[in-house]
């Protein structure tokens, strides 16, 4: 009597499998959030119902529209008088005022309900080009994969990016970093596409507004990028132009100033997440709990030094850990430039849906080769994502904010570092073939790399 011969096993997708562990980071994000809720904390998802019911406030906006108006009626010294004098934190370059000009002659109102539907949208328009990003990596890596399990991944994806705490928070505040964070999306889909001059003229816009990104000309100048670099270039000398004719050389030089200022004292306020906000909290330099509308820190030498060190080392390994400008090599050094910055909000880590999305992908594409060596590196990834999209913070009720104790309020921080350090693990793996891939997965984690 013949047996039957039992049936082959079926597994699961790679890219159904990762769908899984996304769905688990979700639902832990879903768990902090409602935990926070019943400690009294504010949480991700308060910010998610005023993004869905168009909720926002003026962060940006008032210091913004005040120092315009000033100028407008006086054209005098913007720096020596608002952020000096004033002590009015508008800590953005000449440029950025120039998006008043624009849009009133566009028609569209710079009231704040004017400007937070273009952050309303921009939102949106985040969660959507992280979708078309995951979709189009997971095509590549994963050509295999059924385009119905592809496109349900990269819808989840783009969900989870609406979810993600500084997105959301970005715009609740009323903030151009909802901007920024959008832009910075598109970019990357441009440079993964292909590409890559388009990427660079938005990198170079983003820089009108964010001028610690102007650092990705010597990332381009380093890796030989000349086209991403002379379209970044060329938006940068056109939008300065226009800023020198409307607002003059003076307040250029103003900036600077201002900048020197804030690099010195930083901020102490627990959403500063940087080595820069570390250290303030450790030291009692500064108040860490409530928001100072109108006071720095005093300035303290040993913060200075560390905080420059720190940024030396962190803008140093972007720029020059393996140089093969490929997408992973670009968020590295974008999420390194803004980790750098003396003052780092919670909101400007809202480039980062994009980057956990690739990276996912490229942990997974690993561990079809190198399952073991992974494991730990998708830990650390599920837990700074977690850490991040709901930024936790210990303990809640502030009675230990400064000392070795606030360390706790730096968690967004860690995650962040963990974060580059698997971006440089993974950096130069989406350019290979299946093949040669797996051949410099071995290779790379034979490396000190490896570890993570």
């Amino acid at each position: 009597m013949l047996q039957a011969r039992a049936a082959p096993r079926q597994t699961a997708s790679p890219l159904a499998r990762l769908g899984t562990i996304q769905v688990a980071a979700f639902g832990a994000v879903l768990i902090i959030a409602l935990l926070q809720h019943l400690s009294g904390q504010e949480t991700a998802f308060k910010s998610v119902h005023d993004w869905l019911t168009g909720t926002a406030h003026n962060d940006s906006w008032r210091p913004m529209r005040q120092t315009f108006r000033w100028f407008s009626e006086t054209h005098g010294l913007i720096y020596q008088e608002i952020f000096f004098n004033q002590h009015v934190k508008f800590q953005y370059p000449p440029s950025s005022l120039l998006m008043f000009s624009v849009l009133g002659r566009t028609g569209i109102p710079t009231s704040n309900f004017g400007l937070n539907i273009i952050g309303w949208a921009a939102v949106a328009l985040q969660g959507i080009a992280t979708a078309l990003l995951y979709r189009d990596v997971a095509r590549r890596l994963f050509p295999d994969t059924a385009n119905g399990t592809v496109l349900a991944s990269a819808t989840f994806v783009g969900l989870m990016t609406l979810c993600f705490y500084p997105v959301v928070r970005a715009y609740s505040l009323g903030q151009i970093q909802v901007w920024l964070n959008a832009v910075f999306t598109v970019a990357l889909l441009l440079y993964a596409a292909g590409l890559r001059k388009c990427s660079g003229a938005l990198i170079g816009a983003m820089c009108l507004i964010k001028p610690q990104f102007g650092i990705f000309l010597l990332w381009a100048a380093i890796r030989r990028q000349w086209g991403f670099a002379a379209a970044m270039v060329a938006v940068l000398a056109i939008g300065e132009a226009l800023a020198i004719q409307r607002f003059g050389w003076q307040n250029e030089i103003g900036y600077l100033q201002a900048i020197s200022f804030m690099s010195r004292h930083g901020e102490a306020f627990y959403a500063n997440q940087s080595i820069n906000g570390m250290m303030q909290r450790l030291l009692g330099n500064g108040e860490p709990l409530i928001w100072q509308f109108f006071v720095f820190p005093p300035f303290n030498p040993l913060i200075y030094s560390v905080t420059l060190a720190s940024s030396a080392l962190i803008v140093g390994f972007a720029l020059f850990w393996r140089r093969n400008a490929d997408l992973v090599d670009f968020m590295l050094a974008a999420l390194a430039f803004t980790i750098a910055s003396p003052i780092a909000w919670e909101h400007h880590y809202g480039i980062l849906p994009p980057i956990f999305a690739v990276l996912a992908l490229a942990l997974t594409a690993r561990a079809q080769a190198t399952p073991k060596p992974t494991r730990l590196a998708a830990l650390t990834l599920f837990c700074a994502y977690v850490a991040i999209a709901s930024f936790i913070i210990l303990p809640p009720d502030g009675s230990v904010a400064t000392g070795v104790a606030s360390l706790a309020y730096s968690t967004m921080l860690y995650a962040g570092l963990m974060t580059m350090l698997l971006l440089a693990r993974e950096s130069g793996t989406l350019a290979l073939t299946n093949a040669a891939r797996s051949r410099q997965i071995r290779r790379s984690d034979t490396g000190i790399m490896s570890r993570i």
